[in-house]
Formats: C-alpha cells, structure tokens, sequence
C-alpha cells in the first residue's frame, strides 16, 4: 500500500504542497469522539493514548521571580504569569479543558495581570497566596491550612489579581473565570476590578463583565469567597466579581471577605458619596435573559424595556461577622457588607434581582434576610 503525505496550501510562496516531516496539524483541528468510552486524548501538542494525565496539585507563580518556562509551577521554579501557567494546565488537559481540582499559590504582596479568560469545565480552581512575611515558612510550602487562615488576617499582604479589558465583537470584555462546570475558590488574595474603558455606556458591557460567571446551563458550582477583598477602583466601570447567567443555579459562599468601592468600605462612618453607593450594586449581578434570536451574546442592558427579566438562582451562604476563633496577636478580617443590613447590605450590592409584591427577591436564597 502506497501512503501519501498530506497537503496545504502554502500561503507564503502560494502553492498547494506536501507537508514537511517537521509540520504539524494543529491539534484543535484534529476531532476525538467525546464518547464515554473513548480512551483517546486531545493533548495540546497533539493526540494521547496512554496512562491518565496527572496535573499538578498546587502551582505557583511569582511575577518578580518566577519564569514562563513549560515545566515550572513548583516553589522553587514558579510561573511568572497566570495566563501562561494556566495555559499549561489547558494543555495537559484532556481535550484542551480544565477539569481538575488545582490550587494557584500567588506570591503574597504582588500583583498579577491576567489578560485571557479561564474555562473551567470541572473541579474546584483554587487561588490563594504562599509567601507572606507576617506568617513564616508555613504558607512557603503549603498555601492553606496551616495554623492561620486568610479571614485571621487583617495584616496579610493579600495578592492582587487584577484582570485587564478588551473589547471583543463590539461589547467590553473583563478578563475572568468562565465555569462551565465546577467551582472557584478566592481565599487570600484581592480582585482588582479595572478602570472603565473610554466609552462606559452600560449597554457596551457584555455578560463576561465579572470575574466569576456561570456559563450556559450551569446547574451547580460555587464562588467561595474567604478572607479575600474585591476592589472596585472605579465608580464609572460596571465590572464585579460575580455574574449568573440566565437559567443558571449557583452558589456564593462567603466568609470574613469585603466588597470595597474605591477602596473604602461603604459603611455610614466612611460617609460614602452617592455615586459610590450606586456603583456598588454591580458587585453581584444576574444577567437578563436573550430576547428574540439574539443568543450570540448577553449585554448588560440597563432597562428592562431591552430583555426579559433575569432567570438565573442564587444560593448564598453568607456569614456576617468576624470568625470566632480568638486571636491574641491579629485582627480579623471583618465580613462587609452585613447581610441583613438593609441600608449598606447584601441586597445594595446586586443588580437585576426580580422581586415580589411584597418586596423578596426571587433570585437569590438565603438562610437569612438580604
């Protein structure tokens, strides 16, 4: 039997060639049965048969030290950048898709832009802090769970993931967190919401204007939020950290966290200004649902003449005040806002929740008031 080499088009010297020994097909253009059954892996260098893949359980990275070399990820070697060690994981994955339980250890104190969004398809993405000089060697090898825990820590030198904005088919895009399936935990480390682009009209945001959204027909999942901030720099931008999509359910826990604005607390001692108050409500949002045939993308409208009502769920687990564990040495990290503070809580801090006649929210479920 006679084999031939497979050809292309050459767009360089514009001619229709045989591959070279050293080409290469492009792996996502290869397609592998998604049957159960199948044993055949898309890897992103090309197809697998062979042992599972076994990812790593803990990477780190360090923008000052680290390298974005294949191979790092461990303490001594990290990653310098979150896009890129989280593109290493995508390549290890079984067809090109995160699903795996991970933890993402960032050095304490520093500051982590990441400009690509992450599809999450299964597991729990966890991302926490190693390093910190106020807590010893502890959170040097292991970043959770070792005598001390982020919502202790007034003093910590939470690390700052500070996504960055594109504009993508005409609408404003957040770099984030797309789950598909799975959760996402923020334990120790502080969201910094980018400033507003040049045109920050609300209808110019799409839905992937939030750190953390649900995707699709998520019917599970969780944002846990502990001992971490959420920094609205910007009073004019309608970023924030959690997003549900139309026919979504999802879970919010919380825990010795805050929400700031401008980096103040919106509390009556801080004398807020009204525009502050009114930027706070996009921290949380629920997305209305499509209208007519247009399903390519969910925008953030801002009247309801412009979609139908929201139909997405939210469970939230909120605990309010600080933790109960006496520290002799620290402060705790205050939970803000209250939940069933009716003036500066939780309900403030949500757009798009449906109401009944007699003012409760058919969006969210809580065990307490919101």
């Amino acid at each position: 039997m006679a084999y031939e080499l497979p050809a292309f088009y050459d767009s360089v010297n514009q001619v229709v060639r045989p591959m070279d020994s050293v080409d290469q097909i492009p792996p996502a253009q290869i397609p592998v049965s998604a049957h159960a059954g199948n044993q055949l892996q898309l890897l992103g260098d090309g197809l697998y048969l062979g042992s599972p893949i076994s990812l790593p359980s803990v990477i780190y990275i360090n923008a000052s030290t680290g390298a974005d070399t294949v191979g790092n990820g461990a303490i001594g070697v990290p990653y310098r950048s979150i896009d890129f060690a989280i593109a290493q994981l995508v390549s290890e994955s079984v067809n090109g898709q995160l699903s795996t339980s991970i933890v993402v250890a960032l050095q304490a104190g520093q500051t982590f832009t990441t400009n690509v969004d992450i599809n999450l398809y299964g597991g729990v993405l966890q991302f926490t802090f190693y390093g910190d000089p106020n807590y010893g060697s502890g959170y040097a090898s292991t970043p959770v769970g070792t005598g001390a825990n982020p919502w202790y820590m007034t003093d910590l030198e939470r690390p700052i993931i500070a996504p960055q904005v594109s504009l993508i088919n005409e609408y404003w895009h957040m770099a984030g967190i797309n789950v598909y399936g799975g959760s996402v935990t923020l334990s120790g480390v502080e969201v910094l919401l980018p400033v507003a682009p040049a045109q920050p009209a609300i209808a110019l945001y799409s839905s992937a204007a939030d750190f953390v959204r649900t995707i699709g027909y998520n019917l599970g999942g969780y944002l846990d939020f502990r001992g971490s901030i959420v920094n609205m720099q910007d009073i004019t931008a309608f970023w924030g950290l959690l997003g549900i999509s139309p026919r979504s359910i999802f879970t919010l826990i919380q825990y010795g966290s805050q929400f700031k604005v401008d980096n103040t607390l919106m509390t009556a001692a801080n004398s807020p200004t009204v525009n502050q108050l009114t930027a706070r409500q996009y921290f949380i949002k629920f997305y209305p649902d499509s209208v007519g045939n247009n399903q390519q993308q969910l925008v953030l409208y801002d009247t309801a003449a412009t979609a139908t009502p929201a139909s997405g769920l939210l469970h939230v687990l909120w605990a309010d005040t600080e933790s109960f564990v006496v520290e002799t040495t620290k402060t705790n990290l205050l939970t803000f806002p209250i939940c069933y503070d009716l003036v500066y809580g939780l309900r403030t801090y949500m757009y798009g929740v449906n109401y009944d006649g007699i003012n409760r929210p058919w969006n969210v479920q809580s065990s307490r008031e919101i």
